[in-house]
C-alpha cells in the first residue's frame, strides 16, 4: 500500500511541469529601451560580440605570437565574453569556438593534446592565403 506522503508517478511529473512553467527564464531589455534608461554599455556587455570578433582576436594572437595554450585563450576571452553567461556557458563558448575555428574553418591546428591544447595557425591555411 502507498503511503500518502509518497507522491505518484503522474503527480511527481505534474510538479515537475509546474515547476518548470513557474520558473522564469532571463529578462534582457532591448537597444531602444537601454537607450531610454540609460544602461547603454549594460546592454552592448549583455548582447556580447558575434563569434567572428571572438575567431579574429585568437587568429590575431597567433599571428603575434606564434602558438596559444588553453589558458592563453582562456585568459584572451573569458572576461570579455557578456555578463549574462556564467563561468560554465564562457567555457563552454571559448570550447566552441576553438572547434570552430579548428574543425569547420581549419584556420588552426592543435599540436598539443585534447587535455592541453597548444594552438597555431594552420599551415594549409597559411598556404591557401600566400596563394591568393
Amino acid at each position: 500500500m502507498r503511503s500518502s506522503s509518497n507522491p505518484t508517478q503522474a503527480e511527481v511529473s505534474g510538479s515537475q511541469v509546474a515547476v518548470s512553467y513557474i520558473r522564469k527564464p532571463n529578462y534582457y531589455i532591448s537597444a531602444q529601451i537601454a537607450e531610454a534608461t540609460n544602461q547603454k554599455a549594460k546592454y552592448i556587455k549583455n548582447r556580447g560580440f558575434k563569434d567572428e570578433h571572438y575567431k579574429k582576436m585568437v587568429l590575431d594572437f597567433l599571428r603575434k605570437y606564434g602558438k596559444a595554450t588553453k589558458e592563453e585563450i582562456d585568459n584572451l576571452l573569458l572576461d570579455i565574453l557578456p555578463d549574462v553567461l556564467d563561468e560554465g556557458q564562457k567555457k563552454n563558448k571559448v570550447r566552441n569556438l576553438m572547434y570552430a575555428l579548428h574543425k569547420r574553418d581549419r584556420t588552426i591546428e592543435n599540436k598539443g593534446t585534447t587535455r592541453n591544447p597548444l594552438w597555431i595557425l594552420s599551415l594549409s591555411n597559411s598556404a591557401e592565403n600566400e596563394m591568393n
